[in-house]
């Protein structure tokens, strides 16, 4: 026999599943900085890293590229188009040139303009330590993530120039 209070407690578990789905359900943008995350996880090295920890970084790297990327950079000069695998190499000849890097995201702003395109802005701070000797550097990217199997992946990095003062 259904009384009022067993409808009421089911209205209220069915509210609070709902509620939950809604709260907990991914958005594009927290998907993409999900991928944003997972950049700096696979960049970032630590002093005698492991060669099965690098490689296993690579392997998460290459997930977050599209099969071609258009990249441009002023130092070191680098612009074109590159492969997925282009782009993995020269990230990881970063990688091996520094014993330490660590790499922190500032300013984040995620703008969609349609459901399959992320337009990011962002503050990027190198920290790498290369023979002893520290260096830091910090830079204004724009990022374009394109979402392709319900998956974003970056297929634009750009370094934006910033007027010195």
């Amino acid at each position: 026999m259904i009384t009022t209070r067993n409808t009421v407690i089911l209205l209220v578990i069915l509210g609070l599943v709902a509620a939950g789905f809604i709260i907990l359900r991914s958005t594009p943008e927290k998907q993409v900085r999900k991928q944003l995350d997972q950049l700096v996880e696979s960049v970032d090295k630590e002093p005698g890293e492991p060669t099965m920890t690098t490689l296993t970084k690579i392997g998460a790297m290459g997930k977050l590229f599209a099969d071609t990327c258009q990249v441009t950079v002023d130092r070191p000069p680098m612009e074109g188009e590159f492969s997925r695998k282009e782009v993995m190499d020269r990230i990881n000849m970063a990688r091996n040139y520094f014993s330490e890097l660590h790499l922190r995201l500032h300013d984040v702003s995620i703008l969609l303009p349609t459901d399959s395109r992320a337009k990011v802005l962002l503050t990027l701070r190198i920290h790498g330590i290369h023979d002893n000797e520290e260096n830091i550097d910090t830079r204004e990217l724009e990022l374009i993530l394109d979402r392709k199997d319900r998956k974003w992946m970056f297929s634009r990095v750009k370094v934006v120039e910033v007027l010195e003062q």
